[in-house]
C-alpha cells in the first residue's frame, strides 16, 4: 500500500477511471488517500464523513478498511466496487445499501424526434417539478428545493401539463451531472425521458466536452436509454450507511 499526496496520484492508479475526477477535484488533496496495485481508497475530500473506494473488489474493500482506521472520526458511509461491502469486517455494522452505476459521455447524443418540444423550466414551475418527480421518479435525489440544479428542463403535453423532467447540476469534481429524469407514467414509451436526457446533455458537451449522471442498478429501462444515447458505464457500486456510534 502507498499513500497518496494529490487528486492526480489518485487519477493515476486508474487513468482509465473517468469516476475519479468527478469525486477528486483537480488540484484539491485527498484525504487519508492510499492505493495498492489495482485499487484507491479515499476519504473524499468533499464529503467530510464519506470514504470511497475503486478498482479490484477484494483490494479495495482492504484499502477501505486501512483508511478507515487513519481517520480521526469514523465515517458516515462508504462506496465500494458493486457488492464488495460483503469483504468488510462486521464492524461498523452496515445499515442501509443502494446498488448504483456511474455513467459518463462525451460523444453528442442522436437527434431525437421529441428533443424539439424540450424546453428550459423556471422558478414558477418548481411545484409542478416536484409534483410530477413524486410520479414519475419517487425515489430522485434532488429537488428543485435544494438548490443543486443549475437548471431543469422539461416537456409538456397539448394541455400545457408537465410530462417529462430533469436537471443538470455538477458532481463533486465539477463536471455536468444529469439528475431525477422522469416521465409521467402514463406517457412513457413515447421517447420522452430521452428526449429530455438528450436536450440536457448537448450544452453540457458544449461547455465541458463531457455530461455524467448515476442510476439505480435495478433500473434496466434507464440503463438502455441511456446507452442508446451514447453514455458509457463507467462503475457498478455499493453505496452503505454506517452504524456509527452516538
Amino acid at each position: 500500500m502507498i499513500t497518496l499526496a494529490s487528486a492526480d496520484d489518485v487519477y493515476a492508479v486508474l487513468p482509465d477511471r473517468y469516476q475519479l475526477r468527478c469525486e477528486v477535484p483537480a488540484g484539491r488533496p485527498p484525504r487519508f488517500a492510499a492505493a495498492g496495485t489495482r485499487a484507491v481508497a479515499f476519504a473524499s475530500p468533499v464529503l467530510t464523513d464519506w470514504v470511497m473506494a475503486f478498482g479490484e473488489p477484494g483490494e479495495a474493500a482492504a484499502l477501505l478498511v486501512s483508511v478507515i482506521a487513519a481517520m480521526p472520526v469514523p465515517p458516515r458511509g462508504f462506496t465500494l466496487p458493486r457488492d464488495a461491502h460483503r469483504l468488510l469486517p462486521p464492524d461498523p455494522a452496515i445499515r442501509w445499501l443502494d446498488h448504483w452505476d456511474f455513467m459518463w459521455t462525451a460523444s453528442p447524443p442522436p437527434r431525437l424526434p421529441a428533443e424539439d418540444r424540450v424546453d428550459w423550466l423556471g422558478e414558477a414551475d418548481h411545484d409542478a417539478i416536484d409534483a410530477l418527480l413524486d410520479t414519475a421518479n419517487p425515489s430522485r435525489t434532488k429537488s428543485p428545493r435544494d438548490g443543486w440544479a443549475r437548471r431543469w428542463a422539461g416537456l409538456r403535453d397539448g394541455s400545457g401539463a408537465l410530462v417529462a423532467v430533469g436537471a443538470v447540476g455538477a458532481t463533486r469534481g465539477g463536471q455536468p451531472h444529469l439528475a431525477s429524469i422522469g416521465t409521467r407514467p402514463d406517457t412513457r414509451g413515447q421517447g420522452l425521458g430521452a428526449a429530455v436526457t438528450a436536450f440536457l446533455t448537448r450544452p453540457a458537451l458544449a461547455s465541458d466536452g463531457v455530461c455524467t449522471l448515476r442510476m439505480y442498478a435495478d433500473n434496466a429501462v434507464a440503463r438502455r436509454l441511456y446507452h442508446r444515447l451514447g453514455y458509457r458505464t463507467d462503475g457498478e457500486l455499493t453505496s452503505g450507511g454506517f452504524v456509527v456510534p452516538g
